[in-house]
């Protein structure tokens, strides 16, 4: 079929969209909605710039909406090198299945078989060695969820530990919040441990790893972890926060998650990230492949808890979100991610066929009874909702 390409510019906002002959009106009446809805979130809470794309079989859908830079007045666009933060968990996990078939990682041991050096948390619920990998990667370990146990917040201070042994340095003084596996709990030490236990399992840097297992089989070869290559930095996005006090400031565009970055390292452009969303789609649709199986998909997939959210639950890395639309009911597989100043969300829909990523370049920060509170995880879920309902062929 013929296919149409249209790129609209309209007050910093860029919409590109692909269609075939069978883009109706009604259809188009729904994805200005949509991008109106969105705008009006994001210049109503100042957000600098943002990305979305759409994907189904056979065609994208793409807006992007206002600057990558505000210094340059560089517009965001297909190319934009946005940071993915805790997105880059999904990539972790697959790799971590692909150990499991081929018969380098149980899930079922205890973390302490792979990793000696956390014998030295205190857990007063039992024995260290309850806790397994799979507790690890359904956020039910019991191990808090920040990475540093106290400070970091000082400009001196590096982003996040930048060394193993800075982390096993820590150990002595983290202690395990519940009994491993009764509840779920949101843990960015346990998927750092899951990036250190493959890295021994495989002698690699987890960042090699990774592009070795996904990125270059998906033809991701613009994405890469922590510092941007010089010959990208064009394309790099800032990040911006308005603090609680009102002040915006410029966060600027380079920052190393260190020994974290399987954690959430992860930089790639929405161009290059759609390939990844259109290979889970793949997966989930029924397909086998040399990167992750349907069974294996099947099994990240399948909920091992309820969380501190609405119907969402944990599967094994992957989330699942239920909702009901117009009185049907649907069913959302992803992650968010959140990390100096980029908030992002990715979901798919194996039943229509669709996935959606969306990425922001500001946080927004508020007094909440004296606590410094997130407002922008509530600009992004609100965010999410309208794409849910979009996705499930519904009008705002």
């Amino acid at each position: 079929m013929k296919k149409l390409v249209q790129i609209l510019r309209l007050s910093g906002v860029i919409i590109l969209f692909i269609s075939n002959s069978q883009w109706t009106h009604a259809q188009t009446v729904r994805w200005d909605a949509l991008n109106d809805s969105i705008q009006l979130i994001l210049d109503q809470n100042h957000i600098v710039g943002a990305g979305l794309t759409i994907v189904s079989a056979g065609s994208n859908l793409e807006s992007y909406f206002g600057l990558a830079d505000k210094e340059s007045k560089s517009p965001v666009d297909e190319q934009t090198l946005f940071h993915w933060a805790s997105i880059t968990k999904t990539f972790t996990g697959i790799c971590a299945m692909q150990a499991v078939r081929e018969g380098l990682l149980d899930p079922d041991k205890p973390i302490t078989y792979y990793l000696p050096e956390t014998r030295a948390i205190h857990n007063p619920y039992g024995s260290v060695d309850d806790i397994t990998v799979r507790h690890l990667m359904s956020h039910s370990s019991g191990l808090r969820n920040p990475t540093w146990p106290w400070g970091g917040q000082q400009d001196w201070h590096p982003f996040e530990p930048t060394k193993w042994s800075q982390l096993v340095a820590m150990m002595p003084y983290t202690e395990i919040q519940f009994a491993p596996g009764s509840r779920y709990s949101y843990s960015n030490p346990g998927i750092t441990f899951l990036g250190k236990i493959l890295e021994n399992l495989y002698d690699e840097d987890i960042e090699i790893i990774v592009r070795k297992r996904l990125l270059m089989p998906l033809e991701m070869h613009h994405a890469y972890f922590d510092v941007t290559p010089p010959y990208l930095q064009l394309h790099r996005s800032n990040s911006y926060a308005w603090t609680a006090d009102g002040q915006f400031i410029t966060h600027g565009k380079e920052f190393d998650t260190g020994i974290t970055k399987g954690n959430g390292g992860l930089n790639v452009s929405f161009q290059e990230m759609t390939r990844y969303v259109q290979f889970l789609l793949q997966v989930a649709k029924g397909d086998d492949t040399q990167l992750l199986t349907n069974a294996e998909w099947a099994q990240m997939t399948q909920a091992v808890l309820s969380t501190d959210e609405p119907e969402e639950s944990i599967g094994t890395i992957f989330f699942i979100l239920h909702r009901t639309i117009a009185n049907k009911e649907y069913t959302f597989f992803g992650h968010t991610g959140s990390q100096q100043g980029f908030r992002a969300f990715l979901y798919i829909d194996p039943q229509s066929g669709q996935g959606v990523i969306f990425n922001m370049n500001t946080e927004l920060l508020a007094k909440v009874n004296g606590e410094t509170s997130d407002k922008s995880r509530d600009v992004l879920y609100r965010i999410r909702e309208l794409v849910f309902k979009y996705l499930a062929g519904n009008n705002y």
